[in-house]
């Protein structure tokens, strides 16, 4: 376990400063126009947020599933947002 630890910790740790960033850049990011390229933004999310309960199912750790359910409510968010906005569009552009 603890080899796996070990292997696994800089990955991830690597994710959550990259989440990180993205969360900081977050005015950056609402000046972005909506085009479907915003789908592109979910994916990074939802890996990561499989990625962070994986990593409970091998430790065990209840840090990690609070992590989890963290991620898993903002790529909802995130996703229902983006599927607003591109119904809108959709819409818009017939």
């Amino acid at each position: 376990m603890r080899k796996l630890i070990e292997n696994f910790n800089p990955s991830w740790g690597a994710g959550a400063a990259g989440l990180l960033s993205l969360t900081l850049r977050k005015a950056i990011f609402e000046k972005i126009p909506y085009s479907m390229g915003w789908w592109a933004f979910t994916f990074p999310l939802g890996a990561y947020t499989l990625a962070t309960r994986l990593v409970f199912a091998q430790t065990h750790m209840p840090l990690f599933t609070v992590i989890f359910w963290i991620l898993l409510v903002n790529l909802v968010v995130f996703s229902l947002l983006t599927a607003y906005r591109t119904v809108v569009s959709v819409v818009q552009k017939t």
